[in-house]
């Protein structure tokens, strides 16, 4: 900018702001390849929207750092995939983009799902200590590959499905097994 360069600024903190960034890049770069992406990834939205909606909700605890405890609140574009699966956040009220919790908050929220975005490969290991835990009791702990998940951008896509589809297959667990 300083140099009066254009620069193209991207910061989607929803679904649809990832399909108008893939149209306004596709515009600048001259070609019609961002509105195809763009309807391309609206179809796919339009589709898990179909198929998730309506859903028996459950809570859920996602954490993308182990120390210190981290999660993502509502203003972050996961929350929406999360909502969009038929999920809760637990801490999606929180005041910060991304608040620091502590165990003992995630362990009275007593989530029926916990997602680990980060690659602490003890995460699961701490969690299972605590056995009266709704999401441990059900075995409802789930790795999401943050790479993908936590940027906002068109892969996003396949990663919220298969976030709808580890929390629908809480959701079954919770039925069997209710709190």
């Amino acid at each position: 900018r300083a140099l009066g360069l254009p620069v193209f600024d991207s910061e989607p903190r929803k679904f649809d702001d990832i399909a108008s960034s893939l149209e306004r890049l596709g515009t600048l770069a001259g070609t019609g390849e961002g509105r195809v992406a763009a309807a391309r990834f609206r179809d796919g939205l339009y589709k898990l929207r179909e198929r998730y909606s309506g859903r028996a909700p459950v809570t859920v605890f996602y954490q993308i750092w182990a120390s210190p405890l981290m999660t993502l609140n509502d203003e972050h574009i996961v929350s929406e995939a999360i909502r969009l699966c038929g999920g809760v956040n637990l801490f999606g009220a929180l005041a910060p983009l991304v608040p620091t919790v502590s165990r003992e908050a995630v362990l009275k929220a007593d989530p029926q799902a916990i997602f680990v975005s980060d690659e602490d490969a003890r995460a699961f290991d701490r969690w299972r200590g605590f056995g009266k835990l709704s999401a441990v009791r059900s075995d409802n702990l789930f790795r999401v590959d943050g790479s993908v998940m936590n940027r906002a951008g068109p892969r996003m896509l396949t990663a919220t499905a298969r976030l709808c589809e580890q929390i629908d297959a809480a959701r079954q667990k919770n039925t069997t097994n209710p709190r």
